[in-house]
């Protein structure tokens, strides 16, 4: 009769073959050697399946959905109920593990007999970025309830589906899924510990526009070959993480805000690229005013500030900063941009606008009362390719600056590019 596993590792998966091989390869590294791995294909197309049957190591199961159910919670709900061990981990198909994460987590379990047990990490932003963020180290090492702990630093018993249930569905729930199952576990009475060290290296795919589609994993490739060969990667990490802070693009964790059901679904799925932009139905005629209190994601534009009564956002810290308008266009159009400031007015000569992912020219003319007009037209067929007739429109900068790079005595860090206000969009 099979001994059951020490540890039940689940990696629900969609349509990323290339980043699974490698978060595939970080956990069959372990220092623990005594666990099943768990693949769940959610309705996967690619060759997930084949990248699995290749490794030929008997600790590895895959098994795909007929249909894709969307998210995490459908493949983590199968995982738990397939896992033979008594501790379960997960591992998110584009995060590496560090070969002794397993062992630290049992490590700390042992060491503090706690029921639900999580790790550091390091979280990565975009790749032209210099963001990072830090979770797993709670207030003096001491776990509180709204705390976040993302899934791939986290082992907990398999007897807490019998507690609070399995992982809710996306629509039924007003805060990320994985951390309303994290907050379902502590009301419980779960006892949470840290490990308080680092083996999680995460990618987040919400922070960071079309990354389904994109499908790069050459920053874990990079993360890979340091983990192998820099004898001081932890540090050198580190000194990233502290860059981070000191460029203002280091992000803070904390309690996540409830939103309405299902928004951080959508939200998330709309910035990697798996859902297209929801159009409102709203007819270009004559003459539409679009301002810049709309939603903005994925690191590409800052909060909303306030010129005199007009609304507008910085670009930054990406060089690429995209919008969908939700007009339904039927004419050939003019669009005219108000760009209030610039870093430097070099950024504006050199900038680059693409309509629906096309390249397109513009005139600059000065505004009456602050900055730049950029005027565009538009012919019609450019302007209905895109998703459900939305307009995309995406303006890359050269490159973004910090106005403490120009004037030392000025206290704002962040890295900008231009300030964009009222778009005017008119029917020709």
């Amino acid at each position: 009769m099979q001994n059951n596993p020490r540890m039940s590792v689940i990696i629900p998966t969609y349509n990323w073959s290339n980043a699974l091989q490698l978060s595939l390869k970080s956990a069959l590294e372990q220092t623990i050697r005594d666990i099943e791995i768990l693949v769940i294909g959610d309705g996967c197309t690619d060759d997930s399946e084949k990248i699995v049957s290749e490794l030929n190591d008997g600790r590895v199961f895959w098994f795909n959905f007929p249909e894709n159910t969307g998210s995490q919670s459908a493949p983590n709900n199968f995982g738990m109920q397939k896992a033979r061990a008594e501790w379960i981990a997960y591992l998110g198909h584009d995060d590496i593990w560090h070969s002794t994460h397993l062992e630290l987590l049992l490590k700390t379990q042992t060491e503090t007999n706690a029921d639900y047990i999580f790790s550091g990490t390091i979280l990565y932003g975009p790749p032209d970025t210099q963001v990072r963020a830090v979770a797993g180290f709670p207030y003096k090492n001491s776990p509180i309830r709204d705390y976040f702990a993302p899934p791939s630093t986290v082992m907990h018993r398999k007897n807490l589906i019998d507690k609070i249930g399995g992982w809710n569905t996306t629509h039924d729930t007003v805060h990320p899924i994985d951390y309303e199952f994290q907050l379902r576990a502590w009301d419980s009475g779960e006892k949470f510990a840290s490990t308080g060290r680092i083996s999680v290296f995460k990618f987040p795919a919400a922070w960071w526009r079309d990354s389904y589609k994109k499908r790069d994993v050459t920053r874990q490739f990079e993360l890979i070959k340091k983990l192998k060969t820099d004898p001081h990667f932890f540090e050198n990490e580190l000194i990233e993480v502290a860059q981070s802070i000191n460029a203002a693009m280091f992000q803070t964790s904390g309690a996540l805000h409830p939103l309405k059901k299902g928004a951080y679904f959508v939200n998330n799925s709309l910035i990697r690229g798996v859902r297209e932009p929801h159009r409102l139905d709203l007819e270009m005629r004559n003459k539409k005013l679009f301002t810049m209190d709309a939603d903005c994601f994925a690191f590409e534009w800052y909060g909303i500030e306030k010129e005199i009564d007009e609304l507008f956002r910085w670009t930054g810290p990406r060089t690429e900063s995209t919008l969908d308008i939700p007009f339904k266009i039927s004419s050939d159009i003019e669009i005219k941009i108000h760009v209030l400031f610039s870093v430097t007015e070099e950024i504006v000569q050199q900038l680059k606008i693409f309509l629906n992912y096309h390249l397109m020219n513009f005139k600059i003319e000065k505004h009456k009362r602050i900055g730049w007009w950029l005027i565009l037209t538009i012919p019609h067929d450019i302007a209905n390719q895109g998703a459900k007739n939305n307009l995309r429109m995406m303006f890359k900068v050269p490159h973004t600056v910090s106005p403490l790079e120009l004037d030392p005595y000025h206290r704002d860090r962040r890295q900008l590019g231009i300030a964009v206000g009222q778009i005017e969009i008119s029917s020709i």
